[in-house]
C-alpha cells in the first residue's frame, strides 16, 4: 500500500435503530468512520440467465486497517455516489489494509 495514493475521502455509514417521539422504531443511517482511499473503477459485463449482457460499475477501495468491523449491510459515499459493500479483505491478516469491493446502489 502506498499512503501518497490514498487521496479520495469516503464516508461510512450504518444503519441504527432509532426510537422517534411517538415510540416506533425507525432506522436511519448514521456516519460511522472518515476514511481515505485509494478508489478504482472496474467496467464488468454481466451476462444473466436470459443471456442478456448488462454492464455494471464495480469499485475497489484500498484503505488502511481500521478496528471498526466494516459489515456487509454498511453504505459507502464516495463522490456523492452510494456504495453496497459487497466483501471486505483484511489482507493477509496482517491489520494494515484492507481491500472493500463495493458497488452503486440502485
Amino acid at each position: 500500500m502506498q499512503a501518497g495514493k490514498l487521496n479520495k475521502r469516503c464516508e461510512l455509514f450504518r444503519a441504527t435503530e432509532i426510537i422517534d417521539e411517538i415510540g416506533q422504531v425507525t432506522s436511519e443511517l448514521r456516519s460511522v468512520l472518515t476514511i481515505y482511499a485509494n478508489v478504482t473503477k472496474v467496467q464488468l459485463d454481466e451476462t444473466l440467465f436470459e443471456q442478456v449482457k448488462k454492464q455494471k460499475t464495480r469499485y475497489t477501495i484500498h484503505t488502511r486497517y481500521n478496528p471498526l468491523e466494516i459489515f456487509n449491510t454498511d453504505i459507502i459515499v464516495y463522490n456523492n455516489i452510494q456504495l453496497e459493500i459487497l466483501s471486505v479483505d483484511n489482507v493477509d491478516d496482517m491489520n494494515r489494509e484492507l481491500v472493500i469491493i463495493a458497488q452503486a446502489l440502485k
